[in-house]
């Protein structure tokens, strides 16, 4: 709706005018056009959910072609934003491997985020509950239905029932896809990588350090040096 509505230019040029604070965006838009000549000054972190190209066309339904959203990421990074990406939800469709591996290499092919988060197919209990309501594919319904708690129940303050958080595949099955997915990125790139809603488990099965974590959605180290000080040196707290 940017080019009706025409919000981001006026988000994007007036947190370019600010010494503190970010604009952080997420989207699968390719609606870019409008926002490329803008005075972000770096002060605009844009991130792209993206995904495999026959994952996209068969599960997210009206959202721009993964070729179209790539090459929205690779104009605002010729025109100086700061980008991340999303890898997420990785969907282990027959042959997944070859499929993620090749959506990998055109990614790192084409543009060079600062970050990238992976997530794994993942929902709601209540929804997942209602999943044969909404699923028509079979190739879904099957490994939705192969789904495990991704916690143990656990009862919550103002709760009667025990709750068990969203539902996943296996701890094996999701360290499997990180694995995959975070050596194929390091064949391109050392940028941080992070896990989406994901437990510590999984993160030490990978190998990553949550300790260290740098999720798309975060502000990092160097955004924070940088909200905590103004002109004269000064700290803001």
């Amino acid at each position: 709706m940017e080019h009706l509505t025409r919000a981001c230019r006026e988000f994007i040029s007036w947190f370019g005018q600010q010494k503190t604070g970010f604009l952080y965006m997420l989207t699968k838009s390719d609606n870019v056009d409008g926002i490329l000549n803008l005075p972000h000054n770096g002060h605009s972190i844009l991130t792209w959910s993206l995904n495999q190209a026959e994952v996209s066309e068969k599960y997210e339904i009206g959202a721009p072609a993964f070729e179209r959203r790539l090459e929205a990421a690779r104009k605002v990074q010729n025109a100086g934003y700061r980008f991340r990406i999303r890898l997420d939800p990785i969907v282990p469709i027959d042959g997944w491997k070859e499929a993620y591996r090749r959506t990998i290499g055109k990614i790192f092919e084409t543009i060079a985020p600062e970050s990238v988060t992976i997530g794994t197919l993942r929902f709601e209990e209540g929804f997942y509950k209602m999943r044969n309501t909404f699923f028509q594919s079979p190739e879904l319904v099957e490994l939705v239905d192969s789904m495990v708690p991704m916690f143990q129940p656990k009862v919550f303050p103002g709760m009667r029932k025990p709750k068990a958080g969203k539902y996943s595949f296996s701890e094996g099955k999701r360290a499997e896809i990180f694995s995959f997915a975070i050596a194929e990125i390091r064949k391109y790139s050392d940028c941080p990588i992070a896990l989406c809603k994901e437990s510590s488990s999984i993160w030490n099965m990978v190998g990553l350090d949550l300790s260290k974590c740098q999720c798309a959605c975060q502000l990092n180290s160097v955004d924070m040096t940088l909200l905590g000080q103004i002109e004269g040196g000064e700290t803001l707290f």
